[in-house]
Parts: C-alpha cells; sequence; structure tokens
C-alpha cells in the first residue's frame, strides 16, 4: 500500500505553534487582516513567510515578546515604528522591539511593495 503526498508531508514536517496549512497562504491571512480594519499585528515571533508577506502587502507587523506577555484582553496598544517599542497605554508600559529596516519602513510607507517599485520605477505615487 503507497504513502499519499498529505500523508508524507504530515509524516516530515513537526506540528508545532503553526499549522503547516499557513503555508503558502500568508498573503491571503495578510490581506484579511488589512480588510478587518487591524492597524498592526504583535506577537512573540513570526514565521518569515509571513512576516515578509505582511510587509509586502504594508502590513505592520512587530515582534515584541515582551508586550505579549504582559498585554492582557482590553488593553489598549500602540506600536511606534520611530522609536521601535510598543507602548501599552492602559498599563503606561513600553516594550521596546528591534527596529524594522530602512527598506522595510520603505516598504510600508509606500503601502507595499507593488507601490514601492512603482514608485521607484515610475515616479508614481502609490495614492
Amino acid at each position: 500500500m503507497g504513502v499519499s503526498r498529505d500523508d508524507r508531508r504530515r509524516q516530515e514536517e513537526p506540528r508545532g505553534r503553526e499549522s503547516t496549512t499557513m503555508r503558502g497562504r500568508a498573503h491571503v491571512y495578510a490581506r484579511a487582516r488589512i480588510s478587518a480594519d487591524i492597524a498592526a499585528v504583535v506577537a512573540a515571533s513570526f514565521s518569515r513567510l509571513f512576516f515578509r508577506n505582511a510587509l509586502n502587502n504594508g502590513f505592520i507587523v512587530v515582534e515584541c515578546p515582551g508586550a505579549v506577555e504582559r498585554a492582557a484582553v482590553g488593553d489598549l496598544l500602540e506600536v511606534d515604528l520611530q522609536d521601535a517599542a510598543v507602548k501599552n497605554l492602559t498599563k503606561g508600559e513600553s516594550y521596546p522591539f528591534v527596529p524594522l529596516t530602512p527598506f522595510a519602513m520603505e516598504i510600508l510607507e509606500a503601502g507595499g511593495l507593488l507601490p514601492y517599485v512603482l514608485r521607484q520605477t515610475t515616479g508614481a505615487s502609490s495614492a
């Protein structure tokens, strides 16, 4: 009896916090979050694929384990990209994170990778 491709994938890929269904679909989730009026996502970590696709879609994602550990349901958070900090306005606390690269900031300011490339190649504005 043969082993199906799905069975092999289940055997080869360890299951952790991230479901294997996320692979290749990170752009769909990033788009869905943009459509839901979510300004940013703060998490302890992201897969590289999700992180890059989110940036390419102009969506702010920040890895800040300290903010995730201390935040409670209902807390109001503010992401300050310039100061590289997540501020918990409810508790009056601030948590540093590794700043985004200048290139990542340019992509976000343009509204995503496509608007960035268009601006670079044609001088067109994304607005």
